[in-house]
């Protein structure tokens, strides 16, 4: 365990269930407090009720986050992080995904097989030593564990080069749909960093809330792909529009209900 005053918050959690206090409040003010989900858990055992991780992932601490912008609309949760990265990282990490691209490939793609045109590699944290750190800062950024995520992705854009309408979430009708939700369950929250300004195009465009993001370097634009009952959202439905000039370069990580551990 490593958050500070881990054996006070036994003893505190101790002491009110033992009170009877209400299970639910006692876990909104640990997460006040600024205690990661996974550690709540853990706090509370047996006694931590499953039914709140989806209100909870609702109010994760980039949600708090005074320096992060959130969108208005009440539709989806979707917020602008300015600066995530600055521009020498950036340059750092396109470097890498230019030595490991290979063509995107997609869960469903209708039969279209210009669905998805653009390069994508992972970028595991072995690979190189910055990743990790990048993995960390997204990880603690979001107040979720990094354990309950996908490995960063990176994805390059040249002239022409989109990805259609899609969510991220796993569809529950799609033929695949437990091949991608085994062991690792749904997609939560979307983190995206722009690694640098597209001249041209590249925007991403959330149809059904006709909000539409340009590529600005550093900037992270981060949405909750679930309702808080767990069902997908399907006005995360966004659109990778065509790169008109220049090229795009971006990573995205994806976080999971369950965990690699």
């Amino acid at each position: 365990m490593s958050i500070e005053n881990y054996e006070e918050w036994v003893q505190w959690c101790k002491v009110n269930l033992q009170r009877g206090c209400c299970v639910e409040e006692m876990v909104q003010l640990i997460c006040k407090e600024g205690v990661p989900l996974n550690y709540v858990k853990e706090l509370l055992g047996d006694d931590y009720p499953d039914h709140l991780d989806f209100n909870l992932l609702a109010t994760v601490a980039i949600t708090r986050n005074p320096k992060v912008k959130k969108i208005d609309t009440d539709k989806a949760q979707i917020f602008w992080v300015p600066h995530f990265m600055i521009p020498s990282e950036c340059e750092q990490v396109i470097s890498i995904i230019d030595s490991k691209l290979r063509p995107s490939e997609v869960t469903a793609s209708n039969g279209d097989d210009l669905f998805r045109t653009s390069s994508t590699c992972y970028l595991e944290e072995q690979s190189h030593p910055f990743i990790n750190v990048l993995d960390m800062r997204i990880a603690q950024t979001m107040g979720l564990p990094s354990f309950n995520s996908e490995p960063i992705q990176g994805q390059k854009y040249d002239i022409g080069q989109e990805f259609k309408a899609h969510t991220d979430f796993f569809n529950a009708g799609e033929p695949d749909y437990g091949r991608y939700t085994t062991p690792l369950g749904q997609r939560t929250w979307s983190f995206m960093v722009y690694l640098n300004t597209t001249p041209k195009g590249g925007e991403t465009f959330f149809e059904k809330l006709d909000m539409e993001f340009s590529p600005q370097q550093g900037c992270a634009l981060v949405w909750n792909n679930l309702n808080t009952l767990g069902f997908g959202n399907s006005s995360t439905l966004h659109h990778a529009k065509p790169v008109l000039e220049g090229c795009k370069y971006v990573i995205t990580k994806w976080f999971r209900t369950r965990s690699f551990e």
